[in-house]
């Protein structure tokens, strides 16, 4: 693809992605997994439209969190309502800087800057446990990072 073309699609997609967080107030990122880096998605906007930090889902859809949060539903740490998601249970942690140049592409180049805050809904393995206890199943590691981790702690 010539630079020119991938200038005006680039600019195409930035223009979309402004004019839905503009109508809709956010706007969802999907990224497509890849080896052994798993798929992921998340919001763009919703700091921007509802001083609420960004989402991020990896391992599950995040439909639901962003249609949520675009009724001005707020989520912080480890503070969910009991009909969240069909009352499933699920926690969330703040995502550690370090991670926001890997998780966070577009977000930043959105608002040219990456002093956004961000949530990461973290769901839990089969036993109940979550990616922070050391009981949590290792296979699920690498389809659940904690992004609260800075990346050196993720590659011990």
């Amino acid at each position: 693809m010539s630079d020119d073309i991938a200038s005006k699609t680039d600019a195409a997609f930035l223009r979309r992605m402004a004019d839905n967080i503009e109508k809709y107030g956010w706007y969802v990122i999907e990224v497509m997994e890849e080896g052994d880096f798993p798929a992921f998605a998340y919001t763009i906007g919703l700091f921007q439209q509802f001083t609420h930090p960004e989402g991020i889902v990896v391992g599950l859809p995040l439909d639901t969190l962003g249609q949520e949060m675009n009724e001005g539903r707020s989520y912080w740490p480890s503070v969910l309502p009991s009909d969240f998601l069909n009352e499933a249970e699920y926690s969330f942690g703040i995502v550690h800087p370090a991670q926001y140049e890997e998780y966070f592409g577009q977000a930043i180049r959105c608002y040219e800057h990456s002093t956004f805050p961000a949530l990461q809904l973290y769901w839990p393995d089969k036993q109940g446990w979550y990616p922070s206890n050391p009981h949590f199943d290792p296979i699920l590691h690498t389809r659940q990072p904690d992004l609260s981790l800075p990346l050196n702690s993720m590659e011990e």
